[in-house]
Parts: structure tokens; sequence; C-alpha cells
């Protein structure tokens, strides 16, 4: 599990640590993840990368 900061690990671990809860506290967050993962792959669909080569044939050409 990601925590932002260690104020709010001691809510993460109890929920993990109740036996009650761990379970639908985990699912929750594995589908957050996911719907994070999914926005962040559809993100990457809109760039357009070039080879190294081509990079490297387009570098910034400095004339001290």
């Amino acid at each position: 599990m990601y925590v932002l900061d260690a104020s709010r690990a001691v809510v993460v671990v109890n929920n993990l640590l109740d036996p009650n809860n761990k379970d639908e506290y985990m699912q929750d967050t594995k589908n957050e993840y996911e719907e994070i993962r999914k926005e962040y792959f559809e993100g990457q669909k809109d760039k357009n990368f070039v080879s190294l080569a081509k990079a490297r044939t387009k570098k910034m050409k400095v004339d001290w």
C-alpha cells in the first residue's frame, strides 16, 4: 500500500489489521489503483514518441 504521508499510515494499518474490514478495504484499494492505472495509460496513448536515433538527429546544436 502506498501512503502519502505518515499521518495517514495509522488509518491504513488499522484497516488492514481489522479482520472484519481488511478484505473490503483491500478490494476498494485494488479498484482505486486499477482506475488510476487505466487513467494513466489512457493519457499515454495521446503521446507521440520518436526513436532515440531520430531524437539524436534533432538535438540542439550550440554554436559557441
